[in-house]
C-alpha cells in the first residue's frame, strides 16, 4: 500500500490544513499520511493536525532538521516496505482519487519510476497555462479535475523530470535511488531533478499523465529558474504542448460553466450504459426517473438523434442524465435509418464507450437510430419493452385494429396505409423483415432478457411471433414519484351537478384525437370538458367552449390544477396498447377515477368497476359509460375509495428489481484504461511561440540577474539552444 508524505516549511505552513483536509478528503487507496516538518515550526503543525479529521486514516509527524524533505520521505518509505510513495507538498489541492490514479498509470508499465500530474504552476506541466492559472483558484481544482479526466484520452507522455511538488513514485525506484545515490559534488545532489536524471539513467520513466489536474499555489516563483536551468528536453515539451488541445477544452468547459456528473470507471460503482433515442416521451422520462434515483451505479446514457427520416445521424453520449453537454458525440458519415442490423461506425463507436468508459452493462430501452450490434457485446445486456419496436415500425402494433399477425403482405401494407406508421417512410417492409429475422435471433442467442412494464406484453408479441416463446420475460412495473400533497378532491353526489371530465395528457391518433372529437360535441350536454396538457392538437377544440384548455404544464403543478379543476373522472381514449401508461399512475396518485379503453396495459392495470372503467375503444361505448356514471354517481365514490388504497411502486422500488435482475458488484477504485500517448509531440516552433518564449527568457534572465556567472551561465547557454532551435525550423 502506497503512503503520503506531505512536506511543509515555514514559507509553506499557512497552506498545511487545506492541503491536509484535501488529502484527507480525497485520497482512496493510500490509509495514512507522514507530515514533514522542521522542528521550529512543530507546535503549529500539530495544532493545525489537531484541527483536522483524519476519518480513518493514519497520521504520523515527522520532525527534521533538514530541509531535503524528499530523500527523508524515501529513506522512511523505503524502511516501512510500502508499495510507493505519494509525495505532496503543502499548497497543493489534490481532488478525488488523485492518488489511485497516480498508481494506475504507474501499473501500466513496469519501468514507470515516477507519475506526474498536470498541474498549471510549472510549463512542462501545464494543462491550461498563464491563462488557466489566472482563471482557477483552488476551490475550483474538483471541477477542473472532472472536466480534464472525463476529456482526456487517459493517455501518458515520459518527461525528464517528475513534478516535485506533487508525484508518485514506484518501491522500485525508491529502492534505486537509495541504492544509487548521486556521485561527486554537484548542486542539486539532493533535488527532484537529479533523482529524475538517476531514474532514467537506469531505464525508469518519468511519466506526465493527462487524467489527473492538482492545483498548487507554490511554483510560480519556482518555474522561472527551472524554466531555464533545466536540460533542454523540458524545453522541448513546454513547445509542443502535448495537452494543448485537452487543456483548451477543458478551460472552454469551464469558462462555460459545463460539469459531467460521473466519471466513470474511477470510483467503484458500476457502470451502466442506456440506450434511447433523443426524442424524449415516457421513454425518456424513465430513463431520467431510474437515473436520477439509482445512486450506486454510474448510469451513462447513449442517445441517437437526427431528422424524422434519418433516426440516427449523430450519437451523443452523456456520463449522466443530468448532463446538458454530451460528453462525446460522433457524426456518422451512413447515417442510420430506423435500425440496421449492422454499421461499422457505430460498431466502433460501441466498442471504444465500452472500453474507454468501463461499461460493465447496457439497458436497451430503444433500438431507434442504433444498430443491432449493441446487443453483441461482450457485456451484460437487457431490453426495455417501452414499445412493440423494433418488431413492429408502427411502435404499437395497431394497424386498423390491434394486430394479431404481421406477415409480409399485412406489412407492405402498413408501410402505405398505416397512419401509425409515420415514423420511418425512408425504409420498407422488406428491409423490416430482415431487420426483424436478425433481432429475433440476436435475442435467441445471445438469450437477452426483456423487460415488460406490464403481462400484455408478452401476449401480444407472442400472438405476434411464436418465437417469442423463447424470451426470457420479467415484469417490472414502471416506478412513479409521490405527487406533492395537495387537499383532496371533493367528489360531486349530486346529480343536479354537471359532472366535471378531465382529459390529461398529448392529443393524438395514438391517444384517441379522432375519438376525442367524435364524442365532444355530444359531452357538451352531459359535462364540462377540461383538457390539460393537451398540446397544439387542442387548438381544435377551442371554438366548442370547453370547460378549460390547459396547453401545457409542468409535472409538479398538476396536483394544484387537478385540485381546482376537482374532476370527477378522466378519460384516458388510447386506441393502441400501451405498455404501461404513465398518465394512469399520476391519475392513480391523484385519485381520480379513469374511464380507460379496453387495451394494453390498461387491462392488466384496472380492475373494472373497482379500481376504474373499461370500455371499448368506441365512441358509443364511451358515451354510454359516462352517462351510466352520471345516473350512478355513487359507483364514482366507490371506485375512489378504492384507488386511495393502491400504493404505487416506487422509483427505487423498481431500481431496486432491476438490480436484482442485472446483479453488479463494487469494483476496484481507477480501472480505467491507460495507453501510452500514440501520436508523435510536434517540435515546430511557430513564430508567435519563439517571441513567448524570448519574452520569457528576458524577464528571467532580469529575475536572476543577482546570481553569480556560474550559476547564469545555464541562462545564456538557454538562450544560445531557444535560437539554434528556431532557426532550424
Amino acid at each position: 500500500m502506497s503512503q503520503i508524505y506531505l512536506s511543509v516549511d515555514s514559507q509553506t505552513l499557512s497552506y498545511l490544513q487545506d492541503t491536509l483536509v484535501s488529502l484527507v478528503e480525497n485520497s482512496a487507496s493510500a490509509k495514512s499520511i507522514v507530515v514533514i516538518g522542521r522542528p521550529e515550526n512543530e507546535l503549529e503543525i500539530r495544532h493545525i493536525a489537531d484541527c483536522v479529521d483524519f476519518s480513518g486514516k493514519a497520521l504520523e509527524l515527522s520532525f527534521l532538521e533538514t530541509s531535503c524533505h524528499l530523500s527523508q520521505a524515501l529513506g522512511m518509505a523505503a524502511r516501512s516496505g510500502c508499495t510507493g510513495v505519494l509525495f505532496v507538498k503543502s499548497g497543493v489541492t489534490v481532488p478525488y482519487a488523485w492518488d489511485a490514479r497516480l498508481e494506475r498509470i504507474a501499473r501500466h508499465n513496469q519501468k514507470i519510476g515516477t507519475v506526474s500530474p498536470l498541474c498549471d504552476s510549472f510549463a512542462m506541466f501545464a494543462l491550461m497555462g498563464e491563462e488557466g492559472r489566472a482563471t482557477v483558484a483552488p476551490s475550483d481544482t474538483q471541477i477542473i479535475d472532472s472536466l480534464t479526466f472525463s476529456l482526456s484520452s487517459k493517455t501518458y507522455i515520459e518527461v525528464p523530470c517528475f513534478l516535485e511538488d506533487c508525484f508518485y513514485i514506484s518501491s522500485a525506484a525508491i529502492e534505486l535511488a537509495i541504492a544509487k545515490p548521486v556521485k561527486g559534488n554537484h548542486g542539486d545532489q539532493k533535488s527532484g531533478w537529479a533523482l529524475s536524471r538517476i531514474l532514467s539513467a537506469h531505464g525508469y520513466l518519468n511519466v506526465l499523465g493527462d487524467c489527473l489536474y492538482v492545483y498548487s499555489v507554490l511554483q510560480v516563483e519556482d518555474d522561472k529558474s527551472k524554466y531555464l536551468l533545466a536540460q533542454t528536453s523540458v524545453q522541448s515539451i513546454i513547445r509542443a504542448e502535448p495537452f494543448k488541445e485537452l487543456g483548451l477544452m477543458v478551460l472552454q468547459g469551464f469558462t462555460s460553466k459545463i460539469a459531467f456528473n460521473n466519471m466513470p470507471g474511477l470510483d467503484p460503482r458500476p457502470v451502466q450504459l442506456h440506450v434511447q433515442h433523443a426524442s424524449g416521451g415516457g421513454l425518456g422520462k424513465w430513463v431520467r426517473d431510474y437515473c436520477s434515483a439509482d445512486k450506486s451505479r454510474v448510469n451513462m446514457i447513449l442517445k441517437s438523434s437526427g431528422l424524422r427520416s434519418v433516426n440516427g445521424g449523430r450519437l451523443m453520449l452523456f456520463s449522466g442524465v443530468d448532463d446538458v453537454t454530451p460528453l462525446q458525440t460522433w457524426e456518422l458519415a451512413i447515417p442510420i435509418h430506423g435500425t440496421v442490423v449492422s454499421h461499422n461506425e457505430y460498431a466502433i463507436v460501441v466498442e471504444e464507450i465500452i472500453r474507454r468508459y468501463s461499461v460493465d452493462a447496457i439497458l436497451v430501452s430503444s433500438l431507434i437510430g442504433h444498430s443491432l450490434e449493441i446487443l453483441d457485446t461482450p457485456v451484460k445486456t437487457i431490453l426495455i419493452a417501452h414499445d412493440y419496436y423494433p418488431y413492429c415500425p408502427a411502435l404499437n402494433i395497431t394497424f386498423q385494429s390491434i394486430c394479431t399477425n404481421c406477415e409480409f403482405p399485412r406489412l407492405d401494407q402498413c408501410f402505405k396505409q398505416n397512419i401509425h406508421n409515420r415514423y420511418f417512410r425512408n425504409v420498407g417492409a422488406n428491409d423490416w423483415e430482415a431487420l426483424r429475422e436478425a433481432y429475433l435471433e440476436k435475442m435467441q442467442k445471445n438469450k437477452l432478457k426483456m423487460v415488460i412494464p406490464s403481462q400484455s406484453v408478452k401476449e401480444h408479441l407472442i400472438r405476434l411471433e411464436p418465437r417469442y416463446n423463447n424470451v426470457e420475460f420479467v415484469v417490472i412495473p414502471h416506478g412513479t414519484s409521490p405527487m406533492l400533497a395537495v387537499e383532496p378532491l371533493k367528489h360531486q353526489q349530486s346529480g343536479d351537478t354537471r359532472l366535471r371530465i378531465l382529459v390529461l395528457g398529448e392529443l393524438g391518433p395514438h391517444k384517441g384525437l379522432n375519438l376525442l372529437k367524435e364524442i365532444a360535441a355530444e359531452l357538451k350536454s352531459l359535462a364540462d370538458l377540461f383538457l390539460v396538457g393537451c398540446g397544439g392538437e387542442g387548438k381544435i377544440f377551442e371554438n366548442m367552449r370547453l370547460g378549460g384548455i390547459i396547453y401545457s404544464y409542468d409535472l409538479d403543478e398538476l396536483p394544484q390544477i387537478i385540485h381546482d379543476i376537482n374532476p370527477d373522472f378522466a378519460l384516458l381514449l388510447s386506441v393502441v396498447p400501451e405498455t404501461f401508461g404513465y398518465t394512469l399512475s399520476e391519475l392513480t396518485e391523484l385519485r381520480v377515477p379513469v374511464i380507460a379503453t379496453r387495451l394494453g396495459s390498461f387491462v392488466d392495470r384496472i380492475v373494472d368497476g373497482k379500481t376504474g372503467f373499461l370500455v371499448e375503444p368506441s365512441a358509443e361505448d364511451v358515451v354510454r359509460k359516462i352517462k351510466a356514471l352520471d345516473a350512478d354517481r355513487v359507483n364514482i365514490a366507490y371506485v375512489k375509495e378504492n384507488i386511495a388504497r393502491i400504493e404505487s411502486k416506487s422509483i427505487d422500488g423498481m431500481v431496486a428489481d432491476y438490480h436484482r435482475l442485472l446483479p453488479l458488484e463494487n469494483l476496484p477504485i481507477a480501472r480505467f484504461p491507460i495507453e501510452r500517448h500514440s501520436n508523435p509531440l510536434n517540435f515546430l516552433v511557430s513564430e508567435q511561440r519563439y517571441r513567448e518564449l524570448i519574452q520569457k527568457e528576458n524577464a528571467l534572465t532580469q529575475l536572476l540577474s543577482s546570481i553569480s556567472w556560474k550559476v547564469t551561465t545555464p541562462l545564456r547557454w538557454a538562450k544560445l539552444i531557444i535560437t539554434r532551435l528556431t532557426e532550424s525550423n
